[in-house]
This record gives C-alpha cells, structure tokens and sequence, in this order.
C-alpha cells in the first residue's frame, strides 16, 4: 500500500513536531504502540526526521540522502517492511518502479509504502535536495502495519 501525505496536510504540534506515520495512530486502537516517524525542525530550522520505536518489535534504518537534480534514487522494499520517505529539501518525482503510479513531492510531503509483497519506488530529483529514507521491519515474521 502507498500512501502519499501533502506537507500542508499534517497537524503540528505546538512544539512544530509532526507524526507522520505511526502503530498505531491513537489510544482507541487499543493496540500496543510500537513506532512513530516524526518531523521537526533542527536548531538551525532545517527539516529533520526521526523514529522512536519499541526495539522489542521494531528495528529501524533511518537516512538522509542527497537527490541530484535528474538523478533516480531506488529503493527496494522488503515483504513486511514499510519505508517513510520525507523530502527534506526540492522537488522530486517518486514513481512506482514497475508501473505507472507516480507523483511530484516537495518540502515536508511524505510517502509511506508498506505491504506483505515486496516492490520498489524510484524517486528522480526535479531539483538537488534531500530525501528522509526511515525503513521499518518487524522482529518476528509478521508485517508492520502503520497508520498516517
């Protein structure tokens, strides 16, 4: 599944933070959080992301990786494994690697992709930037779920 969340779509708190992905996303869920994905702003105002995540169930591999303009970036996802991919910096095309699914993400939008099959998004700067890459896995066999 993929999901795509515009920059201006996400609440912020008074502190500036943003959840941008979580498991689960509230206490009525009355599931067992696990892991969040926030935004914020570092003390010199550029976006940062980071992951808290219950390492009991969770590991995490958190990146940043710079995007040359008309340069493709690939990323492979595992089965069970979701990935938040956040544009810290430009403008890039994130497409699906085998199909016709594709998008044009700027500053802050954010894109999740998980699921029980593994596939892969090609991101392609439209300009030089930066690109957030926070891959998610279980500990056991069973996929990750999230909520945006």
């Amino acid at each position: 599944m993929w999901l795509l969340v515009r920059a201006n779509a996400v609440a912020e708190a008074p502190d500036g933070s943003a959840t941008l992905a979580a498991s689960p996303d509230s206490g009525e869920r009355d599931d067992t959080w696990r892991w969040s994905v926030i935004r914020r702003r570092d003390a010199a105002g550029a976006l940062e992301v980071v992951a808290e995540t219950d390492p009991a169930h969770v590991v995490v591999v958190a990146q940043e990786r710079p995007v040359r303009a008309a340069a493709a970036v690939v990323l492979d996802r595992a089965a069970g494994e979701a990935i938040v991919l956040t544009v810290l910096a430009g403008r890039h095309l994130a497409q699906h690697t085998g199909g016709p699914w594709r998008r044009l993400l700027g500053e802050g939008d954010v894109l999740v992709v998980e699921g029980e099959q593994a596939d892969s998004v090609t991101v392609t700067g439209v300009s030089s930037g930066r690109l957030s890459v926070v891959r998610l896995s279980a500990t056991s066999r069973l996929p990750l779920r999230w909520s945006p």
